[in-house]
């Protein structure tokens, strides 16, 4: 028989077990609540496919292109074997020194590998390596896709080719993933022009070195655009306004090379034009270095739920510029534990501009080191915006 003392055992230990059961209820519910904007604003879990794409199983060509009169047709020969061929294809070129006279064209379910020390070498006036035949037509993110470019020196010959020509082009694309590669000395163009690609990772890449008349400052090294002219990307179409979203820059290096008359990008990543209601949504930029930029490092327009972590950003004019259509609200934007080097003719670092008719909203500015601070420099500015949150531990050193 249960005594009164063991009843009152009983109940308390009733309750220290409905206690427990309630506090790990409320763990687990908020465990999946994001806690930060960080968290926010990670959605990683997009870029599966394109993570997984190293892991398919892939039948193996192996390329020696030095023994051919002409390398470049050998790559695109086998290429085109991958285009027609029934299963994943993995092309893997031997090292060696490659003039490329004409566009390689690169199709679904490839994997171009470059040997180590593998140099290409443009010698035409147009894109190095296009994910699709010219006058072609693809839509939404249909075109050619579950692709991986990894490897090699792609050199544009910007010191001798004065003629547009941009290293990667890629539209109507998904499921992208860009690594180990050296993009130098472009003339007037991008080192990546993404135009309506999706769920695209681009890492442990560097893209030093570019060349113009002049007039293009504001050209990126990796673009972020809309399949929406054929002024913006004049290869292939259609122009159905398929906007690049899901892109992931990680580890990445922007700077000069050490040809003569070379010069940084105007812009590290970024888009210079943008449509109204077509937003670039989940843009993730992380662990990269933009060194000395001759404009702005990221330059954001119209990007919504967008991560800027752990980068080191250093530019002329601005080490981060954002702003949006006068139609379209764009929110959650985190600039978050960057190391932001301030030049003397930076006004400002960090630069956010919305519209009275359409803000920009639920910024985050936290845990970002701002160096060589001038007086009269500002560390952020902002206008026509909602809630945002600028740390106030935010480390200054300023300029002696």
């Amino acid at each position: 028989m249960m005594t009164k003392k063991d009843k009152g055992g009983y109940f308390m230990n009733r309750t220290k077990i409905g206690i427990i059961f309630l506090l790990a209820w409320m763990c687990t519910f908020f465990s999946f609540a994001p806690t930060s904007a960080l968290e926010q604003n990670q959605r990683v879990d997009v870029f599966n496919d394109t993570w997984k794409l190293q892991t398919k199983t892939y039948k193996t060509i192996v390329l020696d292109p030095s023994k051919e009169k002409n390398p470049g047709w050998a790559i695109q020969l086998a290429l085109n074997e991958a285009k027609t061929a029934k299963q994943p294809m993995k092309i893997f070129v031997k090292k060696g020194t490659y003039t490329l006279t004409k566009p390689l064209r690169i199709y679904s379910n490839t994997w171009l590998q470059l040997e180590k020390g593998t140099v290409m070498i443009r010698n035409h006036d147009q894109v190095m390596l296009l994910n699709g035949d010219y006058g072609a037509s693809y839509s939404g993110y249909n075109g050619n896709s579950n692709i991986i470019i990894d490897g090699g020196t792609w050199d544009g010959n910007g010191d001798t080719i004065k003629d547009d020509g941009t290293a990667f082009g890629i539209s109507h694309a998904q499921n992208i993933l860009i690594q180990n590669v050296t993009v130098k000395d472009i003339y007037y163009s991008h080192g990546i022009d993404l135009a309506g690609s999706k769920n695209v990772v681009i890492r442990h890449s560097s893209f030093i070195g570019f060349f113009d008349d002049g007039t293009r400052g504001y050209a990126e090294a990796i673009q972020v655009d809309i399949a929406a002219s054929v002024q913006s990307f004049h290869e292939f179409g259609s122009y159905d306004l398929t906007p690049s979203q899901n892109i992931r820059i990680e580890d990445n290096y922007f700077g000069n090379s050490t040809t003569k008359g070379a010069k940084t990008w105007g812009v590290g990543v970024g888009s210079h034009s943008a449509v109204n209601g077509k937003k670039y949504e989940n843009i993730q930029i992380v662990h990269n270095t933009f060194d000395h930029l001759s404009s702005v490092a990221i330059k954001a327009i119209n990007w919504e739920n967008v991560m800027i972590y752990q980068n080191n950003l250093s530019a002329s004019t601005y080490a981060l510029f954002a702003t949006n259509t006068e139609k379209d609200p764009v929110t959650q934007f985190s600039v978050l534990e960057n190391k932001i080097d301030l030049q003397s003719s930076n006004k400002v670092a960090l630069r956010f501009l919305g519209h009275s008719t359409a803000k920009m909203s639920d910024i985050y500015i936290r845990g970002n080191a701002f160096s060589h601070v001038l007086p009269g420099q500002k560390r952020a500015f902002w206008s026509d915006t909602n809630h945002i949150v600028f740390d106030e531990d935010t480390n200054t050193t300023n300029k002696k």
